[in-house]
């Protein structure tokens, strides 16, 4: 499915996928709205969420902000 939606939508970006043990969600806790910011292979940012899955900023400033910071 990702190979589809690579070619389908012609992404320039890298997609990572976890892999079937869930190693990554259990670790990190993705699901269902987190954000991950990856910049050479290791984890810039992640999005905090509260314990009732609500959370307290925009991400997309705090990620930006870190891009321009690294040049982005």
């Amino acid at each position: 499915m990702a190979k589809i939606l690579e070619t389908e939508f012609q992404l320039e970006i890298p997609i990572i996928l976890d892999e079937f043990s869930n190693g990554f969600n259990n670790i990190y806790r993705p699901w269902p709205d987190r954000a991950f910011l990856f910049i050479d292979n290791k984890i810039e940012y992640m999005g905090q969420i509260n314990e009732d899955g609500t959370r307290n900023t925009i991400w997309t400033n705090e990620i930006q902000d870190i891009l321009i910071k690294k040049g982005y």
